[in-house]
């Protein structure tokens, strides 16, 4: 908490000194989110310095020209100690939540699509495609994938529920995480799929995402059926959170969207072999217990 003692001239010259420092320091910290951005953890804790800094200096500045000092320091101090609380404790949130599978192995076969950790998603960094179609963002985009095969490739879609359903009173329950890995990526990469589907949940009728696509990291090979390896995000700060801080990631990726576009659109999206990884389909062994079968293909056709 700040407290002056002292003459009331000792008390100002010593605000005066904090509000010059408390300038310096947020100016420094601006720079810093120019020059590094404000994506990854680096770039969160730098925001988070940036903020303090300048809410110090705000209320230091405030106290210093409009009232008396000896109260509304220790309201600063109460102001600044809260708002640090809530900073810390949303990043701490989303850092559970974005980790809280993250300790489990991936058992995705026989889906050849692998995570690049290894271990199961959270829902979060592949399910949130609404984010896209935020006013601004990409609305019109999210419009049409909202009417898309895409958007209609899982457990909304009766064709693949029946199929699904085939299976599971054919077969073992493992048997559907080879369709799931195109038809039904975010059940399947969210470990979902370890058991029998419920086919009510959020995750069941989500399709493919626009975070599934555009998460893929490495450039697919031609053997197509799914065969792709998938990462998380790097997010910008608050980019899990609701309400006046999910505004302040909207601003924060119009501000600087070079992270974004790096992360979201890769050289090789645009080409067909990224393409084929889910429009090649073939039926081998392991899949059908008896031989190679070739299915839908539009790649080489």
């Amino acid at each position: 908490m700040l407290v002056y003692g002292g003459s009331k001239s000792t008390q100002l010259n010593r605000l005066n000194q904090t509000v010059r420092h408390l300038l310096t320091v947020t100016l420094s910290f601006g720079v810093l989110l120019a020059l590094n951005g404000s994506s990854g953890t680096f770039g969160e804790l730098i925001f988070m310095a940036h903020i303090l800094s300048a809410t110090g200096f705000l209320i230091s500045f405030f106290v210093l020209e409009k009232v008396k000092i000896s109260i509304l320091l220790r309201y600063g101090a109460g102001v600044i100690t809260i708002f640090s609380v809530l900073v810390s404790a949303n990043v701490l949130v989303g850092y559970i939540k974005k980790n809280n599978v993250a300790s489990e192995k991936t058992d995705f076969f026989p889906s050849p699509a692998q995570t690049v950790s290894q271990t199961y998603l959270d829902h979060a960094s592949i399910n949130q495609s609404f984010r896209c179609g935020t006013s601004g963002c990409h609305p019109d985009i999210y419009s049409q994938w909202q009417q898309s095969a895409h958007r209609l490739s899982s457990f909304n879609n009766p064709f693949y529920t029946g199929s699904v359903d085939y299976l599971l009173a054919s077969s073992d329950s493992t048997a559907v995480r080879w369709c799931a890995g195109c038809h039904d990526p975010v059940m399947l990469h969210t470990g979902l799929l370890k058991g029998k589907p419920d086919k009510n949940s959020p995750e069941a009728h989500a399709g493919i995402t626009c975070e599934v696509c555009h998460n893929i990291v490495v450039k697919p090979d031609i053997s197509g059926n799914g065969k792709y390896i998938i990462g998380e995000p790097d997010d910008y700060p608050f980019s899990r959170s609701t309400g006046l801080l999910s505004k302040v990631n909207n601003m924060l990726i119009r501000v600087d969207p070079r992270a974004h576009k790096k992360n979201m659109l890769k050289p090789f999206h645009s080409k067909s072999e990224y393409c084929l990884t889910c429009h090649k389909v073939s039926l081998d062994t392991p899949i059908n217990h008896y031989r190679w079968l070739r299915g839908q293909d539009e790649y080489d056709a």
